[in-house]
């Protein structure tokens, strides 16, 4: 657990009544907390009744047997992030999660603990061990989304699969790392620093390594697909959506370069010597600097599962009032009539193939849609010369 053991700085007048003017403090963090829980719950909700609409479809099959892989992967990330979710609410609801140390504490977190302390190492501890498996599965949920949607490419498949070997390899390395970070003495964890710096033989530097891997996967991630949603071919409209659909992301991953940098700054004393001030919290506010860290692990989390339903919501969306009034206005009639009527080729050129679809084949596939479904509508048509193999059409 990273903390810098920093000096009183000339600003350490800064009274307790000034600190609960914080944005992150007890009550904001439980609200905001319990919120994006919910609205995480909600989109694997919304995710997993699709497979169910799949499932009335295929009267053969089970619910199981219509999941997809990464529909697998974002319930094990909801599974996984109510605990996490629920200490952190815990630690909050005690005031130790968004509470601030007064300049007079300063100079007894080396030798000494008090229950606050205990108490916010204790969700530090469970959280940080937790968190490689949430984020773990929606790196690899999205992973897997893309490996269907651009299975016809080669290059995609080879590169798609070494990321998850490397996603695989990062969940099991810090998981297990994080939480033997002090071997088998548990409670060393939420001891004094100087124990903690006797008893834990790499100290805070897994957990700065950690963290600057996983803004680091979380950017090879969002970019992934982008280089080949551009080569398809489609209007510009439509490859501007399919991205619309990863760069939610785009806030997990923010988040996850904030904690990265409080990380780096809190668990080098070096970096934070000469600072009076890490992230606008003053650096003998031990309190206030881990529970920045602690709430921007609890955003990266809530929104990287929230990110990964984002095509199954996108679908639901299309029914409500908002894409009804969409597909109403002249600008939505514009873009679907032009997007319906155009017949686009996406070439195979790896295999030298091309085959013949729309331009709403993509998001259909986003949309959920099985491949057993496409592949029943699809017609062979005869064998073009020119083309070097059979052209498949969609009706």
């Amino acid at each position: 657990m990273p903390i810098c053991l920093c000096h009183r700085g000339p600003h350490s007048h800064l009274s307790s009544r000034k600190a609960d003017m914080y944005i992150i403090n007890p009550d904001s963090v439980i609200a905001l907390t319990v919120l994006l829980t919910v609205l995480a719950t909600l989109a694997v909700a919304v995710r997993l009744s699709q497979v169910k609409g799949l499932d009335q479809r295929y009267k053969g099959n089970t619910v199981l047997q219509n999941l997809y892989l990464e529909d697998i992967f974002c319930l094990i990330a909801l599974i996984f992030l109510f605990p996490s979710s629920a200490i952190i609410i815990w630690g909050a609801a005690r005031g130790s999660v968004g509470g601030h140390s007064s300049p007079d504490d300063a100079q007894t977190w080396i030798t000494s603990v008090t229950p606050g302390w205990v108490t916010l190492a204790k969700v530090v501890w469970v959280t940080l061990w937790l968190q490689p498996i949430i984020l773990g599965c929606a790196k690899l949920a999205v992973l897997f989304l893309c490996r269907r949607i651009f299975s016809f490419s080669k290059s995609f498949m080879y590169t798609s699969f070494a990321m998850v070997i490397i996603v695989i390899a990062f969940m099991v390395t810090f998981t297990f790392g994080l939480f033997f970070d002090c071997g088998s003495d548990i409670a060393a964890n939420w001891a004094s620093l100087s124990e903690i710096a006797q008893k834990c033989p790499f100290g805070f530097m897994p957990t700065i390594i950690y963290t600057i891997l996983d803004a680091c996967l979380d950017f090879f991630v969002l970019l992934l697909p982008i280089p080949w949603v551009f080569q398809l071919k489609m209007p510009m409209v439509k490859k501007l959506s399919i991205c619309a659909c990863f760069m939610l992301g785009i806030i997990a991953t923010s988040a996850a370069f904030i904690r990265m940098a409080i990380f780096i700054q809190t668990g080098i004393p070096s970096a934070a010597l000469n600072k009076d001030f890490i992230m606008g919290v003053p650096t003998y506010d031990i309190l206030g600097i881990v529970s920045a860290e602690m709430f921007w692990t609890m955003v990266e989390t809530t929104v990287a599962v929230i990110a990964v339903c984002l095509p199954a919501i996108r679908k639901v969306a299309s029914f409500t009032a908002f894409g009804k009034w969409w597909r109403l206005t002249s600008i939505g009639r514009y873009y679907s009539r032009k997007s319906g009527n155009r017949s686009l080729a996406t070439p195979d050129i790896e295999q030298g193939t091309k085959r013949t679809v729309t331009s709403m084949d993509v998001p259909v596939k986003l949309d959920m849609v099985t491949t057993k479904e496409i592949e029943t509508h699809a017609t062979v048509l005869p064998t073009c010369e020119n083309c070097g193999g059979e052209i498949r059409s969609i009706s």
